[in-house]
């Protein structure tokens, strides 16, 4: 006997069904019943904020579960700050003494975080705070997810940073005054609140995971049994309808070991032999367009495929002036607060001699100066340095070597005169 004609043999004996959710097909005929062991799951939104430190706490998740969109942070910190940094001035000794002073702070793994939490936050902040025993001063980076800026209404200038510790009737609030903190904002706006990478882009990394989300639940559920089973009653007539929810009942949730054993006037369809179509060209789709709306070329996410050489070219060459434009924000910052204020003022020098300056982020950029340089010698390989002079090359590849003065050698033998 197969395993639908115990159904037939029952007779009126009704066998109660469980309650499922059916796939959503097209309304199958009366006689039919369409099963499926998994069901689409609704999607809940990433971001969940209502105020501005909820906002801020939504990009702090998103940034800490990996994926795109902390990638491309990281992508952006690492451009910034990988290819390194210098401090340019007239006197070598001076600019020796900040980079020591810099160095002493741990100032680049400091910058790193407060430039991260800008791209992030809109701004990172760091403290200014006395070293132990108060012999000095150093920076301490607090984390601008926990704090919230109060602005001069006037000038529109941040007065103050707000942190506000525990929740509920515990809850403290914690100010650091603007004039003790350093703000780190890579992406300025005129209204002086600066851009967070993950806000503006909060439309693509919505597309990027509910996509991500509905073809990983697509692919679960067309990976396991799915059938349309119609069945005929005895006699060629149709099946009664507690025989149908019956059968409905033992065909849920199978393995690959069920076996389905039916009579002549009964047909198993499978609906899902196809798979699940176009699943990497819609994942295509919202990877570029989330890294389009956070500044990083499809290259650097390995869809370099869809673009011609000289295109793909110009995309990173484009990245890298962004990058550029950035530094030359965050030196300003830095040059303003760190180096003036702070650095030179305790050694007794004057604002702006010596300046906090970034190297080339580009590295192809070098590689066509010195390319550039080496068709001027060639051009009068006589005097190779008849076009530009070896000063001005330096300059031009930002090459900084320090002059060492010429010593006349003392007690040298001199030579005896010829008679």
């Amino acid at each position: 006997m197969g395993l639908l004609d115990g159904f037939f043999a029952r007779g009126a004996r009704h066998v109660a069904a469980p309650q499922t959710q059916r796939a959503n097909y097209a309304k199958p005929p009366l006689n039919t019943v369409t099963v499926s062991s998994q069901a689409a799951q609704s999607y809940k939104s990433m971001f969940s904020g209502t105020k501005e430190l909820e906002y801020k706490q939504d990009y702090w998740n998103i940034y800490v579960a990996g994926g795109p969109a902390a990638t491309a942070i990281d992508i952006r910190v690492n451009s910034v700050w990988t290819n390194g940094w210098k401090i340019d001035g007239d006197d070598q000794a001076l600019n020796d003494e900040v980079k020591k002073a810099l160095d002493a702070m741990d100032f680049e793994l400091h910058a790193k975080m407060a430039t991260r939490d800008g791209f992030l936050f809109k701004w990172g902040i760091h403290e200014i705070a006395q070293t132990v025993g108060g012999t000095g001063r150093r920076l301490v980076t607090r984390c601008a997810k926990d704090f919230l800026r109060q602005d001069d209404p006037k000038s529109g200038e941040p007065v103050a940073f707000i942190q506000r510790a525990g929740t509920g009737y515990s809850a403290q609030t914690i100010t650091l005054d603007a004039k003790d903190a350093i703000m780190v904002m890579p992406i300025m706006t005129a209204d002086g609140l600066g851009v967070s990478l993950i806000e503006r882009a909060k439309k693509q990394i919505e597309w990027y995971d509910k996509i991500s989300t509905a073809t990983a639940d697509a692919i679960y559920r067309h990976g396991n049994p799915v059938w349309q089973i119609s069945l005929g009653g005895p006699n060629g007539e149709q099946a009664p309808a507690d025989v149908i929810a019956g059968m409905e009942s033992i065909t849920t949730d199978l393995d690959a070991r069920a076996e389905l054993v039916t009579n002549a006037t009964s047909a198993i369809k499978e609906l899902n032999a196809g798979g699940v179509p176009n699943a990497q060209a819609y994942g295509d789709w919202c990877l570029s367009n989330l890294a389009v709306a956070m500044g990083i070329p499809e290259l650097f996410f390995g869809m370099g495929h869809r673009s011609t050489d000289a295109t793909a070219k110009h995309s990173v060459r484009t990245f890298y002036d962004d990058v550029a434009s950035e530094q030359f924000t965050i030196a300003a910052q830095y040059q303003d607060k760190l180096i003036d204020d702070m650095i030179l003022v305790s050694l007794g020098r004057k604002p702006g001699e010596a300046k906090f300056t970034f190297n080339n982020p580009n590295p192809e950029n070098d590689i066509e100066k010195a390319d550039y340089l080496l068709k001027l010698a060639n051009i009068n390989p006589m005097d190779p340095y008849a076009l530009m002079s070896l000063d001005e090359q330096k300059q031009y590849l930002g090459i900084q070597i320090q002059q060492v003065p010429e010593v006349m050698p003392q007690n040298v033998r001199q030579p005896r005169p010829v008679r």
